[in-house]
């Protein structure tokens, strides 16, 4: 697993999520709250209880959104990948140069982020670099498993082919990008 995807899988799921999940309980406590003070101050059962009813039935349907359940699910997750997988990481100031510059000239991939974000390029040169550190890939096969679809990963729904070319020139494989259905579907037929 590329470590910028690890990096940023724990940026933005297990740390971020958890915070975003409790500002969704604050918020509906404090939505509760004003309209038990609208409630009271006006007399109106009616519209307020349906408002009340509408946010007791998200709370019940979206319940994982505001539980420790969520923190600790992904948690679980990061902790059986980092029992598992390699999480090369280039060095960040010897490549932030040879991104600047592949952003630049608007080779794949990252030329599609907003500058001067360079995410996607560490995520491809972390994979370069396990994959450099893989004796023998199995079935003369490469897959990175993504969901993003940008322009700079895909043409017309095909792998970009400055990547392709940078996977067979390091490995002697072809190069594929699944999407983690495409991946479920395999692990499920097997």
């Amino acid at each position: 697993m590329p470590g910028q995807t690890a990096q940023e899988f724990w940026n933005n799921k297990v740390a971020g999520l958890p915070r975003v999940s409790g500002d969704i309980g604050s918020t509906f406590a404090s939505l509760k709250g004003k309209v038990e003070q609208l409630d009271d101050a006006l007399g109106l059962d009616m519209p307020l209880a349906a408002i009340e009813g509408a946010l007791q039935e998200f709370e019940a349907v979206h319940q994982g959104l505001t539980s420790t359940r969520v923190n600790s699910g992904l948690k679980s997750l990061f902790e059986m990948l980092d029992r598992r997988a390699r999480f090369p990481f280039v060095p960040r100031d010897a490549f932030l140069a040879i991104g600047q510059a592949r952003y630049a000239t608007k080779t794949p991939p990252g030329f599609k982020d907003s500058a001067p974000w360079l995410g996607d390029f560490f995520v491809w040169a972390d994979f370069l670099l396990g994959l450099a550190s893989v004796t023998s890939p199995r079935q003369g096969l490469v897959v990175m498993v993504t969901e993003d679809r940008k322009s700079d990963w895909e043409v017309r729904g095909h792998v970009h082919p400055i990547l392709a070319g940078e996977v067979k020139a390091l490995t002697g494989c072809r190069f594929q990008l699944w999407t983690v259905e495409q991946l479920r579907e395999l692990v499920e037929s097997t």
